[in-house]
């Protein structure tokens, strides 16, 4: 946001050709601030994810974290013991 350089959400996936990949580039993000910070971070972060959302939707399956994100995933953060409760505990 400092910049005011515009996001340019990307994806590539897999196609049915055996050496097969298709890059897909989204118009870009404004990232100009209008107002006080919160306010744009928040405004940024919806348009990104409503870019990602239709990225994701062409093709959930090809869609994968790099890292651990859920707590049941195996080397999430805080799936060691902890003190503090796992947000699956109430199941």
């Amino acid at each position: 946001m400092r910049t005011g350089a515009a996001l340019l959400p990307t994806a590539v996936y897999f196609t049915d050709r055996r050496d097969g990949h298709l890059g897909v580039i989204r118009p870009p993000v404004p990232c100009e601030r209008q107002g006080r910070l919160r306010d744009d971070v928040r405004r940024l972060t919806a348009d990104v994810a409503a870019e990602l959302e239709v990225l994701i939707r062409r093709a959930p399956e090809q869609w994968h974290l790099l890292q651990p994100n859920w707590p049941s995933d195996p080397g999430y953060p805080f799936s060691v013991a902890s003190d503090h409760p796992s947000p699956n505990d109430h199941l």
